[in-house]
């Protein structure tokens, strides 16, 4: 009888640490879905495109994401925002935008001047410093 103990309790004991084992497992896997569900609430995502606002056609950079993005740089074929041929002097460069909210550009979208193709977005945000995005503009 004292043998069937022991193999039971030994049984028990293997039981009881492979319960513990898939339990922490359990545990980190959900702390991680946490920490990342943080970060995205943090975290600033830019796009930019051409948005007809009424009147005139604007560059518009939009933060899809719930955090602000700072230190905002943008380029335009390559080239800063504010020496791009099509730049219209006497406004400000974005540097800020806060989460779900968009800023814009006016530009000079002429036949004497290149209409941009292609934009790339630099940014900081509370997750990550040096945030990119590039893509295609199209009118």
């Amino acid at each position: 009888m004292s043998t069937l103990a022991i193999i039971i309790s030994v049984a028990s004991l293997g039981f009881a640490i492979v319960s513990f084992y898939k339990s922490h497992k359990v545990a980190k896997c959900q702390l991680e879905i946490e920490e990342s569900r943080r970060s995205d609430e943090k975290a600033a995502f830019l796009t930019c495109q051409f948005h007809n606002d009424g009147k005139r056609r604007v560059l518009r950079i939009t933060n899809k994401g719930n955090g602000q993005a700072r230190d905002i740089k943008l380029l335009l074929d390559g080239i800063a925002v504010a020496e791009h041929p099509c730049w219209v002097s006497g406004q400000n460069e974005i540097s800020i935008i806060s989460g779900q909210n968009h800023a814009d550009y006016l530009l000079s979208l002429t036949m004497s001047s290149p209409i941009p193709k292609e934009a790339q977005i630099y940014w900081d945000d509370d997750i990550k410093n040096g945030n990119v995005n590039k893509g295609a503009l199209t009118l």
